[in-house]
């Protein structure tokens, strides 16, 4: 006996069947990404309208701050000039302009990093010069406050790739950051380590507490705010200062770290950034 079937149709069939199932996997796909990139479209939302926020913030109070700042910077300059002229010491003028030079460069920079299109030249920036710079200009504001600012250990030179105004802000914020919570000591030292350069701070306050290394650079952390009169020194913080550092030494390439000094007693907060190339060649 010999039995003859025609699966032309059955063929036929699942052909239809697998063309059907590819597009309806197709379709399905192209539906769940598009719903997806919806979804995370709104998530994204909120986050996206507050860093506009912030940088339009940043923008307009750079912008509204630089009028000031060069109308203050051409008196000082004019009362100078009449100071010379009348054969009186300019040495207080001659600081204020250097003070309101220095806060057009850092609005410059507050410009730029509110804007995520510039990136900004960067420049060779001696550390040590910064180091001496902040010292000169701290250490009368830290005799005020019967606390002994010393220039610890610094090296002939230790360059890296940055920009000044912007190791300027991060320099005066750890110092400052520092006078808040010293006994009666800070030290301002320069370090090359491997293929880095160390910018740090130290001072006798009462430390670090236990694990503070792992939230101390956040925003609005607040668990250094105390002296040893439980009191805080200049007004209410806001635990800006040091998350500030932080951010300046990732946009160079760079880090932050924290740790108690020697010692046990006081702190050591500090910033890294990489050495250049003729930075290396003069530590070796």
């Amino acid at each position: 006996m010999q039995v003859a079937l025609n699966t032309h149709e059955t063929e036929e069939e699942l052909r239809r069947l697998l063309a059907a199932l590819l597009a309806s996997g197709l379709v399905a796909t192209l539906v769940g990404a598009g719903l997806a990139a919806l979804m995370a479209r709104r998530a994204m939302r909120p986050m996206a309208e507050a860093l506009a926020i912030q940088r339009r913030f940043i923008a307009d109070a750079s912008h509204e701050l630089r009028t000031p700042l060069t109308l203050m910077s051409t008196r000082a300059q004019m009362l100078r000039r009449s100071a010379v002229a009348a054969n009186e010491d300019p040495a207080g003028l001659d600081e204020l302009i250097t003070d309101a030079n220095q806060l057009t460069e850092i609005l410059e920079d507050l410009l730029l990093a509110a804007d995520p299109r510039a990136d900004g030249e960067l420049e060779t920036v001696e550390l040590v010069g910064v180091a001496r710079e902040i010292y000169a200009r701290f250490t009368e504001y830290a005799a005020e406050r019967s606390i002994v600012l010393k220039l610890g250990h610094v090296p002939a030179h230790a360059l890296v790739r940055a920009r000044a105004a912007a190791l300027q802000r991060a320099a005066t914020a750890l110092l400052e950051n520092a006078l808040d919570h010293a006994e009666s000591s800070v030290v301002i030292e320069v370090r090359h380590e491997a293929k880095r350069v160390l910018f740090e701070v130290l001072d006798d306050g009462p430390g670090l507490p236990v694990d503070a290394e792992q939230h101390l650079f956040e925003r609005f952390a607040s668990s250094r705010v105390h002296n040893r009169d439980s009191e805080p020194r200049s007004g209410r913080h806001y635990g800006l200062g040091l998350a500030l550092v932080s951010e300046i030494a990732h946009r160079f390439d760079g880090g932050v770290y924290a740790t108690c000094a020697p010692g046990g007693r006081g702190a050591r907060i500090g910033v890294w950034l990489p050495a250049t190339n003729t930075t290396e060649r003069a530590a070796q």
